[in-house]
């Protein structure tokens, strides 16, 4: 039986081949997994622009300062928590 696939994106797709090495790929299926998304939409969502993938810490520190600082005043203790949280379990950053 072939495999069924359920249509996305309003178009076609066709099968690809792309070089990765495996930390590229181990990375794409982390980035998916915690996604809730398949390597092929990650990668879909990011080449559309509708998806932006963040390799290093800093990158997304910096937009996550930018999210709490436009927050009002009262309940940005909490969001920091939250997202100090969030930025541990996507890094594996250690408790500090």
């Amino acid at each position: 039986m072939a495999a069924r696939f359920t249509r996305k994106f309003n178009e076609l797709k066709v099968t690809r081949t792309i070089r990765l090495t495996d930390t590229a790929w181990n990375r794409l299926q982390q980035q998916a997994a915690f996604l809730k998304k398949s390597r092929a939409d990650l990668i879909e969502l990011w080449a559309r622009e509708e998806l932006i993938l963040m390799t290093q810490p800093h990158q997304t520190q910096a937009l996550l300062a930018q999210f709490l600082a436009a927050q009002p005043v009262e309940v940005r203790p909490l969001a920091q928590r939250i997202l100090q949280e969030f930025m541990q379990q996507l890094y594996r950053i250690p408790n500090t």
